[in-house]
């Protein structure tokens, strides 16, 4: 049951807004929300082609375009809205060739910090802040990942991923 616990284990019409919908667990946490009566938003970021890689044509499904992850930009695309739950998946530095400190803060923290103070106008009931924190070390061809292979807990990756957690919880 998702969202156990928190008041929101049926959608019943309840509005949330998904952040990082475009990748693979994103968009399955789209549709999944759809089918249980969510009322779903995706957030997406011009000049990134978010829009084309998010679900077409479903019922309970729209979608808001922000200019850039910047607080102005986030809090002009979210203006006037209200969503019951804000659940954050996006971030920087999935790609070993975007790891750089710049990338990792204001694509995780940063990212977390603007998009709270987007919605602080109309606070959402519940705010989710998830991803790895974690990473795979290396396999070799044509080896594929499972959970049991080993993981890379030393990486800027996963400490900015952490950050971004600790971030959203202080403020």
């Amino acid at each position: 049951q998702f969202l156990y616990g928190t008041g929101f284990v049926s959608g019943s019409g309840r509005s949330v807004l998904v952040v990082g919908g475009t990748g693979f667990i994103g968009r399955a946490l789209i549709l999944y929300l759809v089918s249980e009566r969510f009322r779903v938003t995706a957030l997406a970021i011009s000049g990134r082609s978010q829009l084309t890689r998010l679900p077409e044509k479903v019922d309970g499904l729209d979608f808001v375009e922000a200019r850039s992850t910047e607080k102005i930009e986030l809090a002009e695309a979210l203006a006037g809205k209200h969503f019951d739950a804000v659940i954050n998946l996006a971030a920087s530095g999935v790609r070993p060739d975007q790891r750089t400190p710049e990338i990792l803060y204001e694509g995780n923290s940063a990212l977390v910090l603007n998009l709270l103070a987007a919605v602080a106008e109309f606070p959402p009931a519940l705010f989710i802040q998830t991803g790895s924190w974690f990473e795979y070390g290396p396999a070799e061809e044509p080896q594929r990942l499972a959970e049991s292979h080993s993981l890379q807990t030393q990486s800027l990756y996963g400490s900015a991923k952490t950050a971004a957690q600790s971030v959203g919880a202080a403020a």
